[in-house]
């Protein structure tokens, strides 16, 4: 059985093996943020655990939750913990953050967190990688409000990365792996670039996503 010496803390256990350092570099040591700020979170970690390393990775990062760190959140939505379900809710209230919404739709898939999710898109006090982390969790979440809040997005907004990621994900929606996606939509980026300013461009940017998508259900959908 994989013993912790301390259950009160967020200390690393004496006794974690490889795996189990892994995911705390990745999701609860603040000296590996910078790190993982760069590589980016190792989501695959979880199904490397044991379940008891799983249940105490779940116990400490439910306890890191009201600090702020956004990467706690992530991890329970990643393992679906039905435990964190509650107080990610109650921090939603307070802080609209992606990070949190995303978590509970993964959870509960919670219609709320879609909403939310959209509001968090057009909020200019979100910093534009917060509203860009947004625009991409709506891929995660098909339905015509995802739909409407990325097409909305994609022709009024004025930053153009927003735009950019908007028609990425709008393909993933309609079931467009991430990196077809990604390929497809550099293919029209000067377009959009220039939609708000150029009619022409406009026309051309929503008669390329018309192509693409057509035929094709949102992806999830009946």
């Amino acid at each position: 059985m994989f013993g912790f010496l301390k259950r009160s803390n967020l200390n690393l256990p004496r006794n974690a093996s490889e795996n189990f350092k892994a995911f705390y570099g990745n999701f609860i040591s603040d000296g590996d943020l910078q790190r993982v700020i760069h590589d980016g979170l190792d989501e695959g970690i979880f199904k490397k655990l044991t379940p008891d390393e799983l249940a105490e990775a779940e116990r400490m990062m439910i306890e890191k939750l009201p600090g702020g760190d956004s990467r706690p959140a992530i991890g329970l939505g990643i393992i679906r913990s039905q435990k964190a379900a509650a107080p990610i809710r109650k921090l939603l209230a307070k802080d609209k953050k992606p990070a949190y919404a995303q978590a509970l739709w993964r959870i509960v898939r919670d219609p709320q967190a879609v909403r939310d999710i959209a509001t968090m898109v057009q909020d200019k006090r979100l910093d534009s990688s917060q509203r860009i982390d947004a625009v991409r969790a709506l891929a995660e979440m098909p339905g015509e409000p995802s739909r409407q809040a990325l097409m909305e997005t994609l022709q009024k907004n004025s930053e153009y990365l927003l735009r950019y990621h908007s028609f990425t994900t709008i393909l993933m929606l309609y079931g467009y792996r991430w990196k077809e996606a990604s390929d497809l939509t550099g293919t029209i980026a000067p377009q959009i670039a220039r939609m708000l300013n150029d009619a022409a461009a406009s026309k051309l940017v929503l008669t390329r996503l018309n192509e693409l998508t057509q035929g094709r259900k949102i992806d999830g959908s009946p």
